[in-house]
């Protein structure tokens, strides 16, 4: 039986139905009060439990075979709620996992995983290792940009941006690199490494198999969507004021000062130790694109 956590997520949300269809056991980790759309079937089952609440978590583990970590902070203003939640909850899901000796977890962290990454990236780093030092057999899944679903969000509210202004602001020089990954091939890596005996104690980077600048991803979109724009270049310094400005001032954000920090850090793009053992096989970008616009 699996256990998943973060269920409530864009990525939770999808891979709790893939489960659904491949017909696999699996408990559903649920904060109190927190309802689901996703009803339960004979092979999908609620339990309510918490992240801070150990006897939970102990409850929760209770004839798991492997545990799905997905559940996190990804955008915060409070750097302690970054550790809290994706590190010391992490710490006491694997703590309840070896009362219960609970053979594998699979944890999804970010590609984003360096300390000029600012907290969000740190504490990925901590939880990781956490992991690591554990005697559970693991895989960690570092993922690149999600899309394909989540229109608040990334690739989609840039999608957005671009359909309904003239003007584009793109954070510094915009050299920086991504890699978007589309959501089902993301669902499918999970699914691989939880059957795969080849994938025990490593960490694969999931990612798309196209590593574009931020300007190029911009013009790529705009060109698909047949759309003349203006690429205005905001330092990054000018951006984070605004951000604090615009979220204690108004109380509406307009990004995370912690995300400013995660576009432009450095990150490693290799995706061929996940082709090689997990069978992994991306959707090239522009295939992924005329994908989502075609959603719309």
């Amino acid at each position: 039986m699996y256990l998943v956590t973060g269920s409530n997520g864009f990525i939770g949300r999808v891979l709790i139905k893939r489960l659904q269809e491949e017909g696999i056991r699996t408990r559903v980790l649920i904060r109190p009060g927190v309802t689901d759309s996703i009803g339960a079937t004979d092979h999908i089952k609620f339990f309510t439990g918490d992240l801070f609440r150990p006897e939970t978590l102990i409850a929760a583990t209770k004839d798991i075979d492997i545990v799905i970590h997905l559940a996190g902070v990804t955008h915060a203003f409070d750097k302690n709620l970054y550790r809290r939640v994706n590190v010391d909850g992490t710490k006491n899901l694997v703590v309840a996992c070896l009362q219960n000796r609970v053979n594998r977890i699979i944890y999804i962290s970010t590609r984003a995983i360096s300390p000029s990454g600012g907290f969000y990236s740190v504490s990925k780093m901590e939880a990781e290792q956490i992991i690591k030092n554990s005697s559970m057999d693991f895989t960690i899944l570092r993922l690149a940009e999600v899309y394909g679903g989540n229109k608040s969000k990334g690739i989609e509210n840039l999608i957005g941006v671009i359909r309904r202004s003239c003007i584009v602001p793109i954070i510094g020089n915009g050299n920086y690199t991504l890699q978007p990954v589309y959501i089902k091939d993301v669902i499918e890596a999970i699914i691989s490494v939880c059957k795969s005996d080849k994938a025990d104690f490593k960490i694969y980077n999931i990612a798309g198999p196209d590593i574009l600048t931020y300007n190029d991803l911009v013009k790529l979109i705009c060109r698909y969507m047949k759309l003349k724009r203006w690429l205005i270049h905001v330092p990054a310094i000018v951006v984070l004021a605004c951000s604090y400005f615009s979220a204690f001032i108004f109380k509406k954000i307009i990004v995370y000062p912690d995300q400013i920090s995660r576009l432009v850090s450095p990150k490693e793009d290799s995706i061929e130790k996940a082709i090689k053992d997990i069978g992994y096989r991306p959707l090239g970008f522009k295939d992924g694109l005329k994908l989502i616009l075609n959603m719309e």
